[in-house]
């Protein structure tokens, strides 16, 4: 199943949910449709919005390493990163 499937499906189960109802046409004229397609445009922007902020978190904590020479954000790098390594018997190199 394909990740636009699944928020199809799971628009359509909030849509027939009893908060479903408060977005329907009768009551909500903002948009044309019943209430899976307001559900599934929330649904859309919300994932969006939340992928977007994983992005720019993930950008910030490698803002760290960012300096003007190349030189000095690969010594920056190589003097905090851990040269640890994980083996099958638990021993680090």
């Amino acid at each position: 199943m394909d990740f636009e499937a699944v928020i199809k499906l799971l628009a359509r189960e909030a849509a027939a949910r009893d908060d479903g109802m408060t977005i329907s046409p009768l009551f909500n004229i903002d948009r044309k449709g019943g209430a899976y397609v307001t559900v599934f445009q929330q649904l859309k922007k919300a994932i969006g919005v939340a992928i977007a902020q994983g992005n720019v978190e993930h950008k910030m904590v490698q803002l760290y390493y960012f300096r003007e020479a190349a030189e000095e954000a690969k010594a920056t790098f190589y003097r905090h990163r851990s040269n640890s390594k994980w083996n099958l018997c638990g021993r680090s190199n």
